[in-house]
């Protein structure tokens, strides 16, 4: 569904102002975003469409950066973000409108990035930049799916990909490529 009504209810105003203003800064403008009112998350996906720089849709995540991970202490040091957020591209081609939205098999990126977004905040997982993630939990709108990859942004600066919203506290964003069955990486 298209949220007319953006409010992203995790990070309180200023740091929601601060990660907008980041993703406009250097990803380009939220044209629109994507939440199901049935599944209850606390986290909104912005939908930023294909531009000359990036010729392809980019799904970011809204929210999950205002929960810490729980990262187990022996892993813990300042290099490792507890806070992230996480983004995924489609191919320019995909169809991108509301009746499309509504149809869970083709927006199965979304409730892919809901899935993980909700194992996150159960602490059933943690990620880190270069992990691959078997999914040992159902990912309900994933066909197919054999690994989860999460990378450091390639195509962006290294301040793209940090958000500092507070003191101590960074949000690093992550891109999150599912591993299909067929051993390609979904990738564009």
């Amino acid at each position: 569904t298209m949220n007319p009504a953006f409010v992203c209810p995790c990070y309180s105003e200023v740091e929601r102002k601060i990660y907008m203003d980041h993703i406009y800064n250097y990803f380009g403008f939220c044209a629109n975003t994507f939440y199901d009112p049935l599944l209850a998350k606390t986290v909104d996906i912005l939908i930023m469409y294909p531009s000359q720089d990036h010729p392809h849709y980019r799904l970011i995540t809204c929210g999950l950066g205002a929960k810490r991970m729980a990262i187990p202490n022996e892993l813990q040091c300042e290099y490792i973000s507890e806070y992230i957020e996480l983004m995924m591209t489609l191919p320019a081609g995909w169809a991108v409108t509301p009746e499309t939205m509504q149809q869970r098999s083709y927006w199965w990126p979304a409730y892919l990035m809901l899935d993980v977004v909700e194992a996150i905040e159960k602490e059933k997982i943690w990620v880190l930049p270069e992990d691959s993630l078997s999914p040992k939990i159902a990912f309900s709108w994933s066909p197919g799916i054999q690994q989860l990859d999460f990378k450091e942004l390639e195509d962006y600066p290294l301040s793209a990909q940090n958000v500092a919203l507070a003191v101590n506290k960074t949000v690093k964003i992550l891109e999150l490529i599912p591993r299909l069955a067929s051993d390609d990486f979904y990738d564009v």
